[in-house]
């Protein structure tokens, strides 16, 4: 037990339980210091004071280090490394709190509650890396103002992925998220794919799309930047933008709810192309749509709901169906029908060219 005002640490090896209740640890005077947790077995830590500098913690080999208390912070400017053969168990439900450390290297096993959270709250770049998958079974929450969390690893998340401030780079990492993602600060989606399963929420921070492929359910924009990825961007359930700015470039957004009705409130942003590949219907909510490229039906229905649709490039229903119900659909570039119906109601319907080759027209 350290409860001394002031403990220098040039390496310290613990072999049993370490309990910081107070006081500061600090490095020797090379400005460097190392603690190793190398137990074989079980030890608790639990930090509940101040450590400063560029103390680096290590958990060799062997050795199971459980955080205890409802919460533990790691402070100090070095890394933190979790070696292979090593474990960290969380069983607190505030988790891990990291301010000010360097990179944060995992390669042994991790084992967590499922309400723990794991917080990033540091001042330098962080890699989190791993040999592995990364299976985080609870939140990650990112408050690093200013500075950018890299990603050393595919990153498995069960539970939330908070970005409160600061970045988080893909680094060209896959990352899957079972709950929902929330970005405040920067989401960099980077070249592999993205899979938030519990949708996307930008409420005063951006998502910027790279070449990789991102999956979610639903997306809801109330302020900050959504821009699109040049990969495939597939959305699985509703789309709401009632602020902020969503940026399409030249790509496309994939509608595809397999079963029921995912409704699409554009907030007056434009799309590039759309398409829509699911069973289920696509249904227009509260806005007009404007698509500046072109448009794809190939199965289930698109229902304009009342709404106006405007296309810039080619309309083509090659199966399913567009009902084009009470309001102006405009098809600048043209209508063409492959296999689908398109079903004309009381509203107006304006095209250019019309090929229908397979299918149903109905004026």
């Amino acid at each position: 037990m350290h409860e001394d005002p002031s403990v220098t640490v040039g390496r310290l090896n613990v072999g049993g339980n370490f309990i910081h209740t107070g006081g500061l640890i600090d490095e020797n005077q090379n400005g460097t210091g190392l603690i190793v947790f190398n137990k074989a077995g079980t030890q608790t830590f639990s930090d509940g004071g101040t450590i400063t500098n560029t103390i680096n913690f290590t958990v060799n080999s062997g050795s199971t280090l459980q955080m205890a208390g409802s919460s533990t912070t790691l402070t100090g400017g070095g890394n933190f490394t979790l070696s292979s053969g090593a474990t960290l168990g969380v069983t607190s439900t505030a988790g891990i709190t990291t301010a000010g450390l360097g990179n944060i290297q995992v390669t042994g096993t991790r084992t967590y509650s499922t309400d723990a959270s794991y917080i990033y709250n540091g001042v330098l770049n962080q890699a989190v890396g791993d040999g592995l998958t990364q299976n985080l079974p609870a939140n990650l929450t990112i408050i690093n103002p200013g500075n950018t969390v890299s990603l050393g690893a595919a990153t498995t998340l069960s539970a939330a992925l908070t970005i409160s401030s600061g970045t988080l780079d893909a680094s060209g990492q896959t990352i899957a998220v079972g709950g929902l993602t929330t970005v405040n600060g920067t989401y960099l989606a980077s070249t592999a794919t993205q899979t938030l399963n519990g949708g996307l929420t930008i409420s005063g921070g951006s998502f910027t799309g790279a070449s990789g492929n991102v999956t979610t359910s639903d997306v809801i924009i109330s302020s900050g930047t959504l821009t699109a990825p040049s990969g495939t961007f597939n959305i699985t359930d509703n789309w709401t933008k009632t602020g902020g700015t969503f940026t399409p470039g030249a790509n496309t957004v994939t509608f595809a709810r397999g079963a029921g009705t995912q409704t699409l409130n554009s907030g007056g942003s434009a799309f590039n192309n759309i398409s829509h590949t699911a069973a289920g219907t696509l249904q227009l909510l509260t806005t007009a749509l404007s698509t500046g490229g072109v448009f794809t039906n190939s199965t289930g229905s698109f229902d304009a709901n009342g709404l106006g649709h405007t296309v810039t490039g080619l309309a083509t229903v090659s199966g399913g169906t567009y009902l084009a119900s009470t309001a102006a659909q405009t098809f600048n570039g043209g209508l063409t029908i492959s296999g689908g119906t398109v079903t004309g109601s009381s509203g107006t319907i304006t095209t250019t060219d019309i090929t229908l080759s397979s299918g149903t027209l109905t004026a």
